[in-house]
């Protein structure tokens, strides 16, 4: 029964039953179910609503019967026939007797039922206990509400409530309510790439911020006006998402005393305790009773401040009365069941001497509150599964605003190295003053001059070590967050496969019984007891025949599904598999057997064929997958475009070579070849712009460096480049032998000097004039220049070539494949094959990318004698260095657990005990590995 609609009561179990039947909630309504029929009283308009339902009863013995509201009897008739109804099966009727209902129609039922004396039954927990066992879809929906719940927390509250304590402003605790709800109402202020339709998602209940030791852990708990305190804040939301309820809620603690820090590792504690509980075929009061006994037992003066209750059960209600997780609840856990398990401590005491081992505003408080509440779902086996992910750990939730002091004096207190450095050079003397004696003096200076260099070079490693390490660590906390997003999104924003819309479109020329490939629509189509069904083709992993038995011929079709999810697995199936994997069953594979082995065979083929051409069009919508539409070129209008003529492109738009000329316009370049193909390169893509001068070269170049990759010809590129080589017009072939000094010769040379200077300057004039177009339109592309002084020999791919720093890069544009690397995507450098003493005939050079999913650049076979120098660029760019003696396997270092660590940039680890940081573990290994050595050359000197 409802009645009219009471906007102050936002939950009744009889619009969570409507829901759950009907998926609408009509007020005014009565809804009656006994043997073999089901009623269902309605206003005339709603009535015409339910009448489709009718129509589709086809064979179910359980029959509809919907009965419109009259005004002319007050519907004294529609009531004596549901008494009449209920009295062919007894005298008992069953209730939601603990609701209060509004409205004339409501009052008027219940008036009648009490006239006719039926006996009333209260209904209140069968009904709880048939919603609470989730369904898929339910679990689907009570999955995203969570995934909301955890998205609106972390993006709109925790966020303000960081801004607020970092600007110092006076914010109240309604205001950052307010502002949080706002944020639920208009999801895309917070994520624009959201794909979340309007009005599915609303908010539970009005956000709740409570601080400065007032605090009220119950779930219909307000926000006060009161300002916001930086000591212990608990904040709390929930979401709803087609109505199905996720919350949240976690303690911040800024500048807490060690006492709350203490009880909350008592929480996280006590949560485990509970989350043990929660097992199918487990009492509901026995988490409660294991929470209290484990107070009592390891830490007796907490057990007075433990609530009444841990949490309750979750669905289209909020709070379900029925299913509370407290001492006496005799309800059975399920799989498929839903809880809000909130665990928390109110009003523990703290002393003044507790409080005074914080400086913050938290030691002025009497008193304080904990509370962690997080959405959970009864899984079939061990602990319930946790849907909202916000981090628990007491370093992602605590905040410390005291500034560092006493650092003068540490530093003041630190032995001064390059004063003893200073002491040991001058104790090297020459040791006698006869020949050789001042060329050993110099030698030694100059070797003590470098050895200084180097002990600095080290320190302002440490310092970049130190700094760089502590950067990292902030932004691995971030990226984490955004992969959390990313999974959270595509959880939520995961594409069904479809093949049809409709069984009407299947192909009309099936034979009953038999595979057919579809290759229009990209399926199979398989029988399945007598009747086709569809299969797109990425379900399928692969097929085979196993070898005939007689005249029987058999087909094996293997699919993807379960929980693994391979390189090999097409993007669309991976997503589905992601969505449902732990949720739905999935087929394996099935077995065809025929006596006629043509059909099999056919299909066999086909079936390849198709994943062929589907894998090719995939592989391709891969390779283009991070292609950015460019702008289209707008060309000079007032002025004449700067050319560059007879230059030769590369990579090649076709064939062999690509000769033609270069023009700058407003926003790009285009160039144009003598076949009359053209390629535009937009000025907004350009990352590095490079001048290559034929200084010692071959040819002169612009070389452009791509933000986002163009198609040149049938491949993508991130390099593009035009050039001229630097040759003669004519060259002479006579065998005539020449002189030293033939005239010719000299001439020829001087000749060929001049051109050089020639191509330079034609080659700078053009790239001035683009920089002074891109300065006059607003685009920021600057030419920069190799610095050959400085270049070394190295191997990035497979040949030796010159590898020349620039202001932003490591470069080499002369060969190809180009090899172009950005200092600012460099995280760290390591150098292999290079000994305990620095020193190395010929190393490698590993360059570790910010982005860990790319391998490392490998430079290899660098000479000895370049070390210092380039260890000398890494520190003035700040790009730390570590160096081992030996090669590394990046891939499998890569993939391992130490560098995706979460704590992998931090000075400890999870116990607390101290560690490397970053990648200072493999100087480590280097040193123990030293150590060992040692070790070794000590004992064989003994025994000599």
């Amino acid at each position: 029964l409802t009645g009219s609609r009471d906007d102050d009561i936002v939950y009744r179990k009889s619009s969570s039953l409507q829901l759950y039947l009907l998926g609408y909630e009509f007020t005014d309504t009565i809804i009656l179910l006994v043997k073999g029929r089901l009623y269902i009283v309605r206003s005339r308009k709603k009535a015409r609503i339910l009448e489709p339902l009718k129509d589709r009863q086809g064979d179910s013995k359980m029959r509809l019967e919907v009965l419109e509201r009259s005004r002319e009897d007050n519907n004294q008739r529609n009531f004596n026939d549901l008494i009449a109804a209920v009295r062919r099966g007894g005298t008992r009727l069953g209730l939601l007797l603990k609701e209060s209902h509004l409205g004339d129609f409501a009052n008027s039922w219940l008036a009648a039922v009490e006239r006719d004396g039926l006996d009333k039954v209260d209904i209140s927990l069968g009904i709880s206990m048939c919603l609470a066992r989730k369904d898929s879809t339910e679990l689907e929906y009570m999955n995203k509400a969570a995934l909301m719940s955890n998205k609106v927390f972390k993006k709109a509250l925790v966020k303000e409530l960081e801004d607020v304590i970092d600007q110092e402003r006076k914010d109240s605790h309604d205001a950052l309510a307010q502002k949080t709800s706002e944020a639920m109402e208009d999801l895309k202020s917070i994520d624009p790439k959201l794909k979340i339709p309007e009005g599915l998602v609303e908010s539970c209940y009005f956000p709740i911020v409570q601080s400065g030791g007032e605090y009220d852990l119950r779930p219909n708990a307000t926000s006060t006006e009161k300002p916001l305190s930086y000591d212990i804040i608990i904040a709390s939301l929930g979401a709803r998402y087609r109505s199905y309820c996720g919350n949240i809620a976690r303690t911040f603690f800024v500048d807490a005393p060690q006492k709350a820090e203490s009880t909350y590792a008592v929480v996280l504690k006590l949560i485990d305790v509970c989350m043990a509980k929660m097992t199918p075929g487990g009492r509901a009061s026995d988490v409660y009773l294991a929470a209290a006994k484990y107070l009592k037992d390891r830490h007796p003066l907490l057990r007075q401040h433990l609530p009444k209750n841990v949490g309750f059960g979750l669905g289209l209600e909020f709070r379900d009365s029925s299913l509370v997780l407290n001492a006496k609840c005799p309800q059975i856990f399920h799989e498929g069941m839903v809880f809000n398990l909130a665990v928390g401590l109110h009003d523990v005491p703290l002393s003044i001497a507790e409080a005074k081992t914080t400086r913050g505003v938290a030691r002025k408080l009497e008193k304080f509150s904990i509370l962690v509440a997080d959405t959970v779902q009864v899984q079939v086996e061990g602990p319930p599964k946790v849907l909202t992910r916000y981090p628990k750990d007491y370093s992602e939730v605590s905040y410390n605003l005291e500034d560092g002091e006493d650092e003068e004096e540490e530093e003041s207190e630190a032995p001064d190295e390059d004063s003893e450095e200073e002491e040991d050079v001058k104790e090297v003397k020459p040791e006698r003053n006869g020949p050789g004696g001042r060329r050993q003096l110099r030698d030694r200076s100059a070797r003590n001059e470098s050895d200084a260099d180097a002990v600095k070079r080290l320190e302002t490693q440490k310092e970049l070590l130190k700094r760089n390490m502590q950067d990292l660590a902030v932004r691995r906390r971030r990226q984490m967050e955004r992969e959390n997003d990313q999974d959270d999104d595509e959880g939520l924003n995961a594409v069904e496969i479809q093949c049809f819309k409709d069984p009407k479109q299947f192909p009309k020329t099936m034979t009953p019984n038999q595979v057919y490939v579809d290759m229009a629509h990209e399926c199979v189509m398989l029988p399945i007891c007598g009747a086709h069904v569809p299969f797109h083709i990425s379900t399928i992993k692969n097929v085979a025949q196993p070898d005939p038995e007689q005249d029987v011929t058999f087909l094996r079709i293997n699919f993807y599904g379960g929980t693994s999810v391979t390189k090999d697995t097409p993007p669309s199936m991976a997503a589905i598999t992601k969505k449902h994997g732990g949720q739905r069953i999935f087929i394996k594979e099935m077995l065809f057997r025929s006596l006629q082995n043509e059909n099999l065979r056919r299909a066999f083929r086909q079936i390849n064929e198709l994943r062929k051409r589907v894998r090719s069009r995939e592989a391709k919508e891969a390779e283009e997958a991070d292609l950015v539409e460019q702008a289209r070129l707008e060309r000079l209008k007032d002025q004449r475009a700067p050319r560059l003529a007879d230059v030769t492109l590369r990579p090649q738009l076709s064939g062999r070579k690509s000769m033609g000329h270069l023009e700058a316009h407003a926003n790009g370049m285009r160039f144009t070849s003598t076949r009359g193909e053209y390629l535009d390169i937009m000025y907004s893509n350009v990352r590095h712009a490079i001048m290559q001068p034929c200084k010692e070269e071959t040819m002169v170049a612009l070389h452009f460096n791509l933000k986002n990759p163009i198609m040149v010809g049938k491949k993508k590129h991130h390099d593009v480049q035009v050039f001229t080589e630097v040759v003669d017009s004519s060259i002479a072939l006579d065998s005539a032998r020449r002189r030293h000094f033939d005239p010719d010769e000299l001439e020829e040379e001087q000749r060929h000097k001049a051109m050089k200077r020639r191509l330079d300057n034609h080659f700078k004039n053009f790239s001035a004039k683009i920089e002074k177009i891109c300065e006059d339109q607003g685009f920021a592309v600057k030419f920069d220049a190799p610095w050959r002084v400085l270049g070394f020999n190295g191997t990035p791919n497979k040949e030796m070539v010159l590898i020349q720093p620039t202001q932003n890069c490591l470069i080499n544009v002369t060969e190809m494949p180009f090899f172009v690397c950005d200092l600012a995507d460099v995280e760290h450098a390591n150098f292999e094959r290079v000994s305990a003493t620095g020193r190395a005939s010929a190393f490698d050079l590993a360059l570790i990318l910010n982005d860990h999913a790319q391998a490392p650049i490998t430079i290899q076979m660098i000479d000895g004698p370049n070390l210092d120098s380039i260890q000398d660029f890494l520190t003035q760019n700040a790009i730390t260095y570590t160096l081992t003696p030996q090669n590394i396997n990046w891939k499998q270092l890569m993939n391992s657990q130490i560098v995706k660590d979460p704590r992998f940039y931090e000075t400890t680890d999870e116990d607390g005990e101290p560690k490397p940081a970053g990648w200072a573990f493999l100087t480590q290994e280097e040193e123990e590995d030293e150590d060992e050595d040692e070790q070794v050359s000590e004992f064989e000197a003994d025994s000599e």
